[in-house]
């Protein structure tokens, strides 16, 4: 689950390492599910990459989480960290791939994301 102050990883190469999740927007219950807004900060970023600042406001979209969501069908998604996907201020996508496969219940919202990753879980 996905508190404020999670540290997350990002699974694009938008060129941030670590993000921290400083809000859940939407949310009125307890637990956090995949596909969820985020408002983050960056934390770490690649050297080399110079399109995000740190210490800079974005939207994560929620697309891996530890903790175990059901789908439909009665089976059990589970990954092994916390991870997302940044959003600009006008929820356009920054990176140009991903480097993780995302699970599809996180593109719900924003389907042409899809059109950017080659396989979804």
């Amino acid at each position: 689950m996905v508190f404020v102050e999670t540290d997350l990883f990002v699974i694009d190469n938008s060129g941030a390492k670590l993000v921290r999740c400083i809000k859940v927007l939407g949310q009125k219950r307890k637990r956090t599910r995949l596909g969820d807004l985020t408002l983050i900060v960056v934390k770490k970023k690649f050297e080399n990459k110079n399109n995000i600042t740190k210490k800079k406001i974005y939207y994560g979209l929620l697309s891996q989480l530890k903790y175990p969501s059901l789908r439909l069908d009665g089976r059990y998604l589970v990954f092994n960290k916390n991870s997302v996907v940044l959003l600009s201020n006008k929820l356009k996508f920054l990176g140009g791939r991903f480097s993780q496969l995302p699970s599809k219940e996180s593109f719900k919202r924003f389907p042409a994301l899809l059109k950017k990753s080659q396989l979804v879980i």
